[in-house]
């Protein structure tokens, strides 16, 4: 327990996290958002509460897709990533409005909806990389980027939840660099393997799941 506070606290760990869900595509990113946002709107529609409700849950939609400026990693979440934020806000704004006017209102909630519905199929419509190879830095600076003499972290992997040996620390390998290019599964969700080079030598291939 105390290691894992330990671990937790590591900045460059939130970086790392943050960076891996960054790969996910943020079209799709933003098609669960708004599919989030029309449950909310569903299961709270015959309530004097409903105006509220949808429009926090746009607010936060609108965060996860259009900030350029991410919590941990900052400006650093990847050229594809910054593009299509661009795109999706204008698509929000023009929705929506910048603050969720539209979505204020009853008489102009439900189109605004519709609206946001085919701004998806517009934005997916318009989605690169469907396999094959794709540039890191499309989807992550702070990881194509990556110095390991400003960031130390543990390559994943080493820790085992079932065994009563601890851990041997002193054979654990550091994350060195990321293989710049990425792997993009054509499947649905559009999965990523990314290659990550270890301190001893080693390159370590991960499955981000989108």
């Amino acid at each position: 327990e105390k290691l894992g506070r330990i671990l937790l606290k590591n900045k460059s760990l939130d970086c790392f996290i943050e960076s891996l869900g960054g790969l996910t595509h943020p079209e799709l990113r933003f098609k669960d958002g708004l599919k989030e946002l029309q449950q909310r709107y569903v299961a709270s529609k015959d309530s004097k509460d409903c105006t509220k409700v949808v429009l926090e849950a746009y607010l936060a939609l609108r965060h996860e897709s259009v900030d350029l400026v991410w919590p941990a990693v900052q400006q650093k979440i990847g050229s594809y990533n910054r593009k299509k934020a661009l795109e999706i806000k204008a698509i929000m704004d023009a929705a929506a409005g910048p603050n969720g006017e539209k979505l204020s209102k009853q008489a102009s909630m439900l189109p605004s909806l519709q609206a946001l519905v085919e701004g998806v199929g517009k934005v997916m419509a318009s989605m690169k990389f469907h396999g094959g190879k794709a540039p890191l830095s499309e989807f992550s600076s702070w990881l194509s980027d990556f110095d390991p003499t400003e960031h130390r972290i543990e390559v994943p992997g080493q820790y085992f939840a079932y065994t009563d040996r601890p851990p041997a620390f002193a054979r654990h390998e550091w994350l060195s660099a990321v293989d710049p290019t990425l792997r993009v599964m054509s499947s649905i969700r559009k999965p990523k393997r990314v290659g990550l080079l270890g301190s001893g030598g080693g390159e370590v291939l991960f499955l981000v799941k989108g």
